[in-house]
């Protein structure tokens, strides 16, 4: 053969030729053997069939794996992020509508009118973007926090009260308890709260907006669609004068009263309290001069009775208190038709208002829950919990979490709140059994009645200052009606104490008209006698 027509490759750099000696640097392949440049077989080399491209490469091939980076959204800023947080934000409340039309039955109609107060609520921010262009600009995440001078001077109180440029997510629940106001709708504030609280109402689902949307939201926005801590009744009465002062401040809209009538029974029945408070509701509102409709711009500090529906609740509570004493002293009515003639008994009262209490976690309890409760859990906490989370944070559209979790732990299909406990029954049956648990007073007419030693309903009567000085049985009374409005038991006795000032102030200013009534009397009838 000749040395031309063969094709010679070089040995790799880590081969040799098995020849002793031999220094040869290249090599051939010829009847499936292989020979070094000087005609040496090299031992060990056999040839497989190989495909073309693969000719003559020796030694296993292994292919370095990429790694494989994961695509991070782009995350937007500016005028796109604010935008898209809005979007997120119509979203939920669009969500919680829904909500209320199909599960709680409420008018299709407070759809269209939180749809309205919501459109007037974005045109404020456009408002304070035209007055301020470059706040949604350029600026980074810790500056759009803030709010700059000019409109820190617009949020005093008595122009307009709002913390945040931006729509906050509380801002939903306040958006539709506005549009049941005004749509005359007897909806108290701690309904709202506990719709909110049990997960019912979406205020902890973030996971209903779409992962597509989340991902795109900077931090600062991210981090303002969740819940920092439990939803309060002072937190959101702020929120919603904050908007009512809104809305006046930019439209001139103002806001009807509450339903008043509605609202009272209501609060009186869930008490389990006699229909007859309500008339003596209605003589203090008078007496005091007391209006229901929400204050707008004031330049009054907020104080416990700014909520209009505190004062219904203060004045329920001094209504009871005046016909219905928490103390053990005798007070005579004054015949068999006196409102009073039926007194409660205050131990069969709490009894009967929590003998057939929720067992677990009360209503929102669950938001509360930390790590370390877990080991005080019995069965039945620890079921509501499971129940509760997986009502309120698993997501239902990402299937390995079904797959690898919950096929382990199995949880039954959440039933409606109304399904649950048939709530107006049992105000009803408590109602009944308080009334008939209540004790018959004897009427002055029927006995011997002494102005000097006996007592009248409503004398002795007496106010507290702090929680401090609440007896057993008006501590329970007050609790009971601190949870109507959403609010602390404390909160509510310094809101009580403020308005039993107001029917002092009253008492003094009529005794003090009387005595000047009865002066100019006797001087006339002086004079009339001298002449």
């Amino acid at each position: 053969m000749s040395s031309q027509a063969v094709e010679y490759k070089r040995f790799q750099q880590s081969e040799a030729c098995s020849e002793e000696g031999c220094r040869a640097a290249k090599f051939y392949i010829e009847d499936g053997k292989k020979f070094c440049q000087r005609g040496h077989e090299q031992d060990g080399f056999t040839v497989t069939q190989q495909d073309e491209d693969d000719f003559l490469q020796l030694g296993k091939i292994t292919h370095k794996k990429r790694e494989v980076h994961e695509h991070t959204a782009i995350k937007y800023k500016g005028i796109a992020a604010k935008k898209l947080y809005l979007q997120c934000i119509q979203l939920v409340l669009w969500k919680q509508c829904y909500w209320l039309v199909t599960e709680k039955n409420f008018a299709p109609e407070i759809e269209t009118i939180v749809r309205d107060l919501w459109e007037l609520r974005l045109k404020t921010l456009w408002l304070e973007e035209e007055s301020n262009p470059g706040f949604f600009g350029s600026q980074s995440e810790g500056q759009l926090g803030k709010i700059s001078g000019q409109t820190r001077k617009q949020k005093k109180r008595g122009t307009v009260s709002d913390s945040h440029s931006h729509p906050q997510l509380i801002e939903t629940l306040s958006l539709c308890y506005l549009a049941a106001l005004l749509l005359r709708l007897p909806i108290s504030l701690s309904e709202v709260l506990g719709w909110a609280s049990r997960g019912e109402m979406l205020m902890k689902k973030v996971r209903i907006i779409p992962i597509e949307m989340r991902t795109k939201l900077p931090a600062y926005f991210y981090s303002a669609l969740g819940m920092k801590a439990p939803l309060n009744g002072n937190h959101l009465q702020r929120k919603i004068m904050d908007l009512i002062d809104l809305y006046y401040f930019h439209f001139k809209m103002i806001f009807p009263p509450l339903n008043t009538p509605l609202l009272s029974y209501k609060h009186i029945q869930d008490l389990g309290l006699p229909v007859e408070i309500y008339p003596a509701v209605k003589r203090l509102a008078s007496i005091l001069g007391v209006n229901f409709s929400f204050d707008v711009l004031s330049t009054s500090i907020r104080g416990p009775l700014s909520f209009p529906e505190m004062r219904i609740i203060c004045l329920i509570v001094i209504a009871t208190k005046l016909s219905q004493p928490f103390d053990s002293l005798e007070r005579i009515p004054e015949n068999s038709s006196d409102p009073t003639i039926l007194k409660i008994d205050w131990k069969a009262w709490f009894k009967i208002m929590h003998e057939n209490q929720e067992i677990g976690f009360k209503k929102g309890e669950e938001l509360n829950v930390r790590d370390t409760d877990v080991w005080n859990m019995d069965d039945v906490k620890i079921d509501q919990y499971l129940d509760w989370f997986q009502k309120s944070w698993l997501d239902e559209r990402k299937p390995k979490i079904s797959e690898l979790i919950l096929d382990h732990f199995p949880l039954q299909s959440q039933r409606s709140y109304e399904e649950e406990i048939g709530e107006t029954e049992r105000r009803f049956d408590k109602q009944i059994l308080i009334q008939e648990a209540s004790i018959l007073q004897t009427p002055s007419s029927s006995i011997e009645y002494d102005k000097s030693k006996n007592l009248r309903p409503g004398a002795m009567y007496i106010r507290y200052r702090a929680l401090g000085d609440l007896t057993e049985e008006a501590k329970n009374f007050y609790g009971h009606a601190a949870s109507k409005v959403g609010v602390s038991t404390s909160f509510l006795v310094r809101a009580v104490f403020q308005m039993e000032i107001q029917i002092e102030s009253w008492l003094t200013a009529n005794k003090k008209k009387e005595l000047e009534k009865l002066r100019s009397l006797n001087t006339e009838g002086d004079k009339s006698s001298a002449v």
